[in-house]
């Protein structure tokens, strides 16, 4: 569908909300606190 949204939830330290938001909207991609990411590729991934 071509879409893109972003959601921010609370924890700032602990990404276990975050990893519980992702999997129950079906998100292809996430940041969490706790795993690196590289922008760049997740932009990548996007286009």
């Amino acid at each position: 569908m071509e879409r893109i949204f972003v959601v921010e939830v609370m924890g700032r330290e602990c990404g276990y909300i975050a990893i519980q938001v992702a999997l129950a909207a079906g998100a292809e991609e996430m940041l969490v606190p706790e795993l690196g990411y590289d922008l760049d590729e997740m932009l990548r991934d996007i286009e």
